[in-house]
């Protein structure tokens, strides 16, 4: 359990302890006596319990997200001998200096990295550049950490009675710590899109890998370099399925605090048992903080060269009022006249909470949970 909840949960048990040893035991052998609230002295009941909860879950989407139209140039750092960024993974195509004038549409400032592909065999005059980018659409399912640790107080006052049962209203708060981590690998699907260039006349190009600058060949360069025309002659994209590898860890910390109001109907099972149920309205006010850290790697055998990791990360918090319901049902047994050991189950729905961070977003799935209880009640 939360050491934050061990010391209140303590203190309102030794007073219930003092109290259960204060009143009159009940002694089966002697006449018998209402079981509480059954009495009309006794009209008011507080409680405290322990609560265990189950079937939270959440999930987390958006994950993952590589390059794109919007990434940088060069993201693998990669340069040409002029100093500027390659505009493709495997290459760069950039106007030359006497593009405009000597050689329109064309230029000596292109190249290309080990193995990028070149046609037709033999006497090469096309090669193809490539980008290479993920999308951020990866989900994370299913992620839960049960148990989940919290209590509650309760108040009953009796209003009257129904046969050989009590009824009255039910005002309950509670509190449950919530912490739910995700530190799964995914893999995503890479697309790949693919420009081609041709030189022009029909010149044979230079074998990769091959850089050529911005001022082109030299006057005394006798082996030299085709130009290249500064269009691609055709583009095309193609996809890899699991291209891209997501890690890291994604986290939703959240202080969940409950709020019910509903009837309850009491029936006596014993001299010293009773049965409860209830239901009525939930109010969750939940406080949350959602934080993650992953890191995106693109296969190589796809862009032709190493491609650094993309880092993405992010931390927010936020707070929502969710509305809702829920059904209990509980069991306890009488110490004492006015002090019982009761245990029990309630089940609880309201809508999702959602928070988004980054793009990234984390929904916390609270539409069925369940509560197990174990705790003390006094009745005045």
């Amino acid at each position: 359990m939360n050491k934050r909840l061990i010391c209140p949960i303590a203190a309102v048990a030794t007073v219930f302890a003092s109290l259960a040893a204060s009143t009159p035991p009940i002694d089966d052998n002697g006449p018998r006596i209402p079981l509480e609230p059954a009495t009309v002295t006794n009209l008011n009941r507080i409680g405290l319990s322990y609560r265990m909860g189950f079937n939270f879950s959440a999930s987390f989407h958006g994950l993952g997200g590589f390059g794109g139209a919007n990434a940088p140039a060069s993201p693998h750092g990669l340069r040409t001998p002029n100093g500027d960024p390659f505009n493709y993974d495997n290459g760069y195509v950039y106007p030359d200096q006497s593009t405009g004038s000597a050689h329109p549409g064309y230029t000596w400032y292109y190249g290309y990295a080990a193995g990028t592909p070149q046609r037709p065999a033999g006497a090469p005059t096309d090669f193809d550049l490539y980008r290479s980018s993920s999308l951020a659409n990866i989900s994370s399912l299913d992620n839960d950490s049960d148990p989940q640790h919290g209590f509650e107080l309760t108040y009953d006052r009796q209003i009257g009675r129904v046969g050989p049962g009590f009824w009255g209203f039910e005002a309950a708060a509670g509190y449950t710590h919530l912490t739910i981590q995700d530190n799964r690998t995914f893999h995503a699907a890479v697309a790949r899109s693919t420009d081609t260039y041709r030189t022009g006349g029909g010149a044979v190009l230079n074998p990769a890998p091959f850089e050529g600058t911005v001022t082109g060949p030299g006057p005394n360069d006798v082996s030299g370099w085709p130009l290249v025309s500064l269009m691609p002659v055709s583009s095309s994209s193609q996809s890899f399925a699991a291209g891209a590898t997501i890690t890291g860890e994604r986290e939703l910390d959240a202080q969940a605090f409950s709020f019910r109001l509903g009837p309850y109907l009491d029936l006596p099972l014993s001299h010293r048992w009773l049965c409860s149920f209830s239901a009525g309205l939930l109010a969750l006010e939940v406080c949350s903080k959602f934080e993650f850290n992953e890191t995106v790697t693109i296969d190589p055998s796809i862009s032709l060269v190493s491609l650094p990791s993309e880092q993405h990360h992010g931390s927010s918090s936020r707070n929502d009022l969710l509305l809702g319901g829920y059904v209990g049902a509980n069991i306890s047994y009488a110490l004492s006249e006015r002090v019982r050991l009761m245990c029990g189950a309630q089940f609880q729905t309201t809508d999702n909470f959602t928070q988004t961070v980054a793009g990234k977003s984390a929904v916390l799935n609270l539409g069925q949970t369940v509560f197990t209880t174990l705790g003390l009640s006094y009745s005045f």
